[in-house]
């Protein structure tokens, strides 16, 4: 984000209509607590920003210009996912916000970074592996760690939404470890599921390589199904259960129908209230989310020269447990991401369909 961008997105917070700015009267502790992390961000002091903004927000759980500047706060210390939901909450807490498009705009900009992100430790952790030389001996250890790494890479793409390059990786190394292309999909659709993107994995259920009796063909549709029952999609979830009947499997529309009748017809979901709530998940690691990762740190600690482990067991492991760390580290912020996107979907669904038909 440029220098200006973020004045501007400041000033317009801060530039609010009276009303608003009459109802975002801070306590006393929480407007010392704000005034604390403004005077850190004005030194870029952003970790130490994000800790008073977030005293702020314990004392004034709701107010827009807390929740935007730990949305600021965040983006600039480098946590994308973090910065995305503060940020969301921020817009809901403010819907006709001046600098709504702005902040859209960097909402959208951080969800490329995290992407990219992904994908660049991803491709840190190949390149990593391709350091890997035999110890010496030879152990069965080399064998089994070595084939672990490299079938994860396809599957690690998948699992990020990139088929594309999980293909590409398949078709280079299928003859000699054996992937599965129906895995790769499978893990692609679930992705797509997971996210709350249930067209993309119905429309790749319809090409993609896989059997009718493969497993993934019901793991997608459980995850599709799911997501439908919890958006209160009464005729897409009786869909779902249409084509599970045509797959052998048992399930019944009357569960459909006793989920309807027991919660009330119309959604009075509050988004501010899910964005708050998915903030909290992630302080306390439910979606894998490592916000506090020095990500820089560890994309630097691959660059070990090839010669330091030539014969050498213990720096061969070392390797290793760096590619699978990077792989470890990329899958988290990945089910993270998956979740924020959850999120926006559902919301969207229920602005969209606030009856549930």
């Amino acid at each position: 984000m440029t220098r200006n961008l973020i004045y501007t997105l400041v000033i317009c917070c801060l530039a609010l209509p009276g009303l608003m700015r009459a109802q975002n009267t801070l306590p006393p502790d929480a407007q010392k607590a704000f005034a604390l992390g403004s005077a850190a961000a004005d030194q870029k002091q952003w970790d130490l920003a994000i800790r008073y903004f977030n005293e702020a927000q314990k004392l004034a759980p709701k107010n827009p210009r807390v929740l935007f500047n730990l949305g600021l706060a965040h983006d600039k210390a480098g946590h994308a996912l973090t910065g995305m939901v503060w940020l969301h909450a921020y817009l809901a807490a403010s819907p006709k916000a001046a600098n709504a498009e702005a902040v859209n705009k960097e909402i959208a900009r951080l969800q490329i970074a995290n992407d990219t992100t992904v994908a660049k430790l991803i491709q840190q952790a190949i390149d990593a592996s391709r350091l890997l030389t035999p110890p010496s001996p030879v152990t069965q250890d080399w064998y089994n760690t070595a084939y672990w790494i490299q079938t994860s890479f396809p599957e690690a793409f998948a699992s990020s939404g990139d088929i594309e390059s999980a293909v590409k990786i398949y078709d280079r190394a299928k003859d000699s470890n054996g992937i599965r292309l129906s895995n790769l999909w499978g893990s692609y659709l679930i992705s797509r599921a997971s996210a709350g993107d249930v067209q993309a994995a119905l429309d790749g259920l319809n090409h993609a390589p896989l059997l009718p009796e493969n497993p993934f063909n019901s793991m997608v549709r459980e995850v599709i199904y799911n997501y439908q029952l919890e958006m209160g999609d009464w005729d897409g979830a009786n869909t779902t259960v249409d084509q599970f009947l045509q797959l052998g499997q048992n399930y019944s529309h009357e569960d459909v129908d006793k989920l309807r009748k027991a919660e009330p017809e119309r959604r009075n979901w509050n988004a501010l209230d899910k964005w708050l709530g998915l903030s909290s998940d992630m302080k306390q690691s439910n979606f894998g989310c490592p916000e506090d990762l020095d990500l820089e740190a560890a994309l630097r600690n691959v660059d070990i020269p090839p010669t330091y482990f030539k014969g050498d067991a213990t720096k061969w492991r070392e390797q290793a447990g760096i590619a699978k760390n990077l792989l470890k580290i990329a899958s988290d912020l990945e089910s993270c991401s998956e979740q924020i996107q959850r999120t926006e979907r559902s919301l969207a669904w229920q602005a969209n369909h606030p009856l549930a038909k």
